[in-house]
């Protein structure tokens, strides 16, 4: 079972008030896999990271170009790199007590297995569907949107 420090207690205490204390365990123990950080996705990873989740983990290989700057707030930092290694460092800031991290490799049935939840946006409906498979198939909870 999760413990809360002083610090977590104190930053998520609005939260614990609202869904009690069990609630805000489960979300602390949780890892997060993250595909795709577009504006969708970037809000989303916005809101995991301040509920305050053990991990968040991103996978988006698209370099952020000067376009990007102007509808996503997570990558308004850099150009070049991938959407993902962009977010980290913007996402980190909202909230230190969560391991926020990219990956170069995308999901698969020898990695899924430490992750409690997987979300993907912006995808396609076969992506949607063989991505819900591999997670039904390993019991993880997935999101699709």
């Amino acid at each position: 079972m999760v413990e809360f420090t002083e610090d977590e207690a104190a930053l998520y205490d609005r939260q614990i008030r609202l869904w009690g204390v069990d609630a805000q365990r489960a979300l602390r123990s949780a890892n997060v896999f993250v595909k795709r950080c577009g504006p969708l996705g970037a809000e989303i990873c916005k809101n995991i990271v301040l509920s305050g989740v053990n991990s968040l983990t991103l996978y988006d290989p698209r370099v952020v170009g000067e376009e990007h700057s102007a509808t996503n707030f997570l990558l308004r930092t850099q150009t070049g790199h991938t959407f993902a290694e962009t977010a980290v460092p913007n996402l980190q800031i909202l909230n230190p007590l969560v391991r926020v991290s990219s990956t170069t490799e995308d999901l698969s049935k020898d990695t899924i297995g430490q992750y409690s939840v997987v979300c993907i946006t912006d995808g396609t409906h076969d992506e949607y569907s063989a991505l819900n498979d591999l997670c039904r198939e390993h019991g993880v909870s997935f999101l699709a949107c």
